[in-house]
């Protein structure tokens, strides 16, 4: 503990001393006695095994090849094999253990003992034969809830000992302040009214002489801030924090790799792309080159810029790095192609780990590459089954790691013949030449080769020569034009009698066709929605919305977006600049359905939600899924007679079963309920068997294909389908074999975009907070936000485990306050519900009127006990969702200020005007703490 000290010379100085504390421990000694071949028993009360030490611990969790009494203690392991023994200890055994002594001998030569952890012939600590001795485990100071003892070949133990530091209590110590940091701007909170905080930085000793805390600071990443609390003669403990933050943004590729964040990242810096093969994208930024794996949902070629935004987090894949996750790609802007790195197969490393490169003159089989320098594996990743002698190999350095050696290997995209010593041949054409013309369509390319050639110097009209590298180049002419392609070879030199003067002239291009409008003129759309313009043969689409500009987009199709009812006018226009005929489609606009009925696959947006709907078998009564807590199977009815498909109504939401569907693979998708994956006991769907679900993606979850026929939906695994059985009680959606035709088919909708869950404009919290229990007349306010969609409270104090009655403590959501005065103390199940002039909400989402008798609402309980929750009302989606987690606070955090009056109680809940000394309730506006005054 901090010690105070007093010095009076010149000026009053204010020092503190270490932290004290003092060393016990306890010891649990076994008895001895007969030999016994029974072993411990799960479970079993460990006290009848000691003659010391029983009030430290309860039970055995488990155990193997443990025997309770021996002639000199207890037996872990077995003559020739393994053994443990878990044993539970009790509140007063969990200490935060420094080190646990084991008195104990070898029955064998290869006995071995350990903490902790599996012992074997060869691990663990030895234990010798012949008498016992003392052999000890150190720990980090970690509390302990049991202990684990693993022994080899028979460890006789006859005591342990657990060690422990024990603070010794200081009457000047105050309590310590607490170090809050919101990436770099250090707040620190005064814990001991009346005293002055005092606190260092740059890893500074902290005391008296330090600099008085009055506001907020900022430090740099990495900093130790200390701070104490010192009031007269007393003083807190020095307190400190390492200042750092998760770093959620990276400006190079060199940063990311050498700190190899886990978690998902934004970079600041563009890429730029150099070769892209379905999941597979290399990209660089200049300072390093990378793999990125999965899909970006764009496609590039080499010298692609991609905006910087792009995110992603770092994966060590066997040696090789990547990016993996990756999101925010953005769409490719133009830039320079990158070149390879030139190297020899002697030059291949983990530094050059999926870096571009060209091996030169070297011979490329499909396991191997060889050049003057050496041989290195080959790794065919892109499936290119390129081979070749005296080739150029293009590709990617790929570097494998295992438990047994370090494999660097290329992964060949191209393969070009080695120019060598060969001098240039004739440069050639395609589209080839006709009497030194080459004819083509405005926008087509002309692509030309000299095959040894290690430059092409290009002449266009007698403009300034442009001179490329390597053998090819592909020339799109923006005009007709004389062309002159000359070949340099290796050796510098250009040979004009190899090189080719061409004119590239243009065809006449086809004449725009008819626009057309989909969907058509006249059709009334949803606010949003799209029409596809259309052109054949047109380069360029132009359109205007109603007396708007004209808008232009590349192609032959544009996509226009409807907000209002409007007509649209469009044209077309080809690639020799010449106009289509103008049409017009004229649009009106309808209100938006909550629910788009889906009968074709093209209709399934992936990751949106979506509801079932079955019908009985005399198709007059359909049926929602529902009953999500009953393993997302039983049915909930909404209507009545009608033929499908229609528009649908529900009143109730609070029990429907709202999947989200997400592609998989081609045509197959997984389905979701509440973020977790319907399927069921095993990864086999059976005929007749009810959906459970998974929470992980791959734990008995299912991946469906969805066909349609006509209007009705098959979503079937394997064999089986999800069919909807109208004449069992309950009704309830199963699997069923896909071609029972006695069981009814189900059919999809969509939930549209948008909200539907109606918002109330206040929200309160009832249930057991200080000064009564459920206290209706004094409920704790939620804070609105998101346009008042979402309630929060945050830090509400709930206290003890049980009210005056026993019962456990509970709280529900209303959007009202009590009428009147309430009862100060009351159990929830004899509410007067008709002092509520609103709604009470179940925690499922069931809004009941706050009127007569409602004791069947089942509340929150509180499942964690006494603490501070954090409570959510969520009317953003589609049916309300209501939330509470514990708060659990780690002392370095961000800081709310709530400038309401503060009120206190006593642990009691008896409210206190002026508390003296002493623990108490302090509640200000929706925020419930403990505190200690002073």
């Amino acid at each position: 503990m901090k010690k105070l000290l007093l010095t009076l010379l010149l000026a009053l100085t204010v020092g503190v001393g270490a932290a004290s504390a003092v060393e016990k421990s306890y010891t649990l000694t076994f008895k001895t006695g007969t030999n016994t071949s029974t072993q411990f028993k799960a479970g079993a009360d460990l006290a009848s095994n000691l003659t010391e030490g029983a009030e430290y611990v309860t039970t055995v969790q488990s155990q193997s090849n443990s025997f309770p009494t021996t002639a000199e203690g207890i037996r872990v392991g077995s003559a020739k094999g393994a053994g443990n023994l878990i044993i539970n200890l009790s509140d007063a055994g969990k200490v935060e253990a420094t080190k646990v002594v084991f008195n104990a001998k070898g029955d064998k030569t290869a006995t071995h003992l350990n903490w902790g952890a599996e012992a074997s012939a060869t691990a663990g600590t030895t234990i010798a034969t012949g008498s016992f001795a003392e052999y000890t485990f150190e720990l980090d100071g970690t509390e302990l809830s049991q202990l684990k003892i693993y022994g080899w070949a028979r460890v006789m133990i006859s005591s342990i000992t657990v060690y422990y530091n024990e603070a010794i209590t200081d009457p000047n110590e105050i309590e310590a302040p607490t170090i809050s940091n919101d990436k770099g701007l250090v707040t620190i909170i005064n814990n001991a009214e009346g005293s002055t905080i005092y606190y260092s930085v740059n890893n500074e000793t902290c005391d008296a002489t330090s600099t008085p805390y009055t506001a907020p600071f900022t430090v740099e990443k990495g900093d130790v801030v200390r701070a104490m609390a010192i009031d007269g003669e007393k003083a807190s403990q020095v307190v400190e924090a390492t200042i750092t933050w998760l770093k959620t943004e990276y400006a190079s590729l060199a940063e990311f790799i050498a700190e190899k964040p886990a978690h998902l990242v934004t970079f600041t810096c563009p890429f730029t792309a150099i070769y892209q093969d379905g999941k597979n994208l290399y990209v660089t930024d200049g300072t390093d080159q990378i793999l990125v794996y999965g899909a970006v949902n764009q496609t590039y070629v080499n010298g692609d810029v991609i905006p910087a935004g792009a995110q992603g987090s770092f994966m060590d894949f066997n040696g090789t790095y990547e990016i993996e996750k990756p999101a925010g790609f953005g769409a490719p802007e133009s830039g320079t192609p990158v070149e390879p790195a030139v190297i020899t197969v002697a030059d291949l490393s983990e530094a050059v780990g999926n870096h571009y490169v060209v091996v030169k003159e070297a011979t490329l089989t499909a396991t191997a590459i060889t050049d003057a320098t050496g041989e290195a594996p080959v790794q065919d990743k892109f499936k290119k089954n390129l081979t070749g002698s005296d080739v150029d190999v293009y590709g990617f350095v790929s570097v494998y790691v295992s438990s047994s050696a370090t494999k660097i290997q290329i992964a060949p995209v191209e393969i070009q013949e080695s120019i060598g010593s060969n001098t240039p041949e004739q440069v050639v054409s395609t589209p080839a030449v006709v009497e030194d013309v080459i004819e083509i369509t405005r926008g087509e390319s002309v692509t030309f080769t000299s095959r040894y050639a290690a430059k092409l110097k290009i002449e266009v009209d007698g403009h300034e020569p442009l001179v490329v590298e390597g053998r090819e180049y592909v020339y799109t002419p923006e005009e007709e034009a004389i062309v002159t392609v000359t070949p340099i070879g290796a050796d510098g030199n250009e040979y004009a009698e190899m090189s080719l003067m061409v004119m590239i002239s243009f065809k006449a291009a086809p004449l725009c066709g008819e626009v057309t409008f989909d969907p058509a003129d006249g059709t009334a759309l949803f606010a949003g929605s799209k029409v596809t313009v259309a052109c054949e043969n047109a380069v360029k689409i132009f359109y205007m919305v109603g007396d708007g500009e004209a808008v232009s987009t590349e192609g032959n199709t544009a996509e226009v977006t409807i907000n209002e009812a409007c007509t649209l006018t469009a044209w077309g226009v080809n690639a020799d600049g010449k106009e289509s005929e103008r049409a017009n489609a004229s649009y009106t606009i309808k209100e938006a359905d909550k629910y788009v009925f889906i009968n074709n696959v093209s209709d399934i947006k992936d990751g949106a939600q979506y509801i079932l709907l079955g019908a009985t078998l005399s198709s007059k009564t359909y049926k929602l899924m529902g009953g999500k807590n009953g393993g997302y199977r039983n049915a909930i009815s909404y209507s009545e007679g009608g033929e499908l498909p229609q528009a649908i109504t529900i009143t109730d939401a609070s029990d429907l079963a709202v999947m989200t569907i997400n592609a998989v693979a081609e045509n197959m998708y997984s389905i979701m309920i509440d973020d977790q994956y319907l399927g069921t006991v095993s990864n086999t769907a059976k005929n007749a068997q009810d959906f459970a679900y998974a929470e992980s993606a791959t734990e008995s979850r299912f991946q469906f294909e969805i066909t349609f026929d006509g209007d009705k939906c098959n979503i079937i695994t394997g064999t089986q389908a999800i069919r909807f059985n109208g004449s069992n009680n309950p009704n309830r959606f199963k699997t069923y074999l896909a071609t029972n035709a006695t069981m009814s088919p189900v059919y999809l909708y969509r939930l549209a975009d948008g909200e539907y869950a109606a918002a109330p404009e206040a929200m309160y919290i009832h249930g057991h907070f200080p000064g009564s229990y459920y206290d209706f007349s004094a409920p704790v306010q939620m804070t609105a936000e998101e346009g008042g969609k979402v309630f929060t409270a945050t830090n509400v104090y709930i206290g003890g485990n049980a009210d005056a009655e026993g019962n456990p403590l509970s709280y529900v959501f209303s959007d009202a306050k009590a009428e009147g005065d309430a009862p100060q103390s009351y159990a929830l199940r004899t509410i007067d519900w008709s002092a509520i002039n609103g709604n009470v909400y179940h925690k499922n989402g069931v809004t009941h009127t706050a009127t007569g008798d409602h004791a069947e609402i089942a509340p929150f309980e509180v499942e964690n006990g006494e603490g501070n929750y954090d409570f959510t009302a969520d009317f953003s989606g589609f049916s309300p969702k209501f939330t509470a987690e514990k708060n659990i606070s780690t002392g370095v955090e961000g800081i709310t200020v709530d400038t309401a009056e503060a009120e206190y109680f006593t642990l009691q809940g008896v409210r206190v005007a002026n508390p003296s000394n002493g623990i108490y309730i302090r509640r200000q506006g929706s925020t419930t703490t403990k505190v200690l005054v002073k």
